[in-house]
């Protein structure tokens, strides 16, 4: 079972974690619980490649203040 799950985890660019992997090897005929591929897979050291969401960080540049050009004014009465 090991093999099969190395073959999918390699397959899919070690993208799929364990629960993608289940409902592939379920699909396929291999009826093993979660928890069992889980637990083939930690002992085998496959780990999928997770990706780190982007944060936005407040730029360092202060925010300069530009002449009023067209003279309009914007205020309420």
């Amino acid at each position: 079972m090991t093999k099969e799950i190395q073959r999918i985890h390699v397959k899919s660019k070690a993208r799929y974690g364990a629960p993608k992997i289940h409902k592939i090897l379920v699909n396929n005929g291999c009826y093993l619980s979660l928890k069992r591929v889980q637990r083939l897979m930690k002992r085998a050291g496959i780990h999928l490649i997770t990706k780190k969401k982007y944060r936005p960080y407040p730029s360092k540049e202060k925010v300069v203040q530009l002449t009023n050009l067209l003279k309009r004014d914007f205020s309420t009465r």
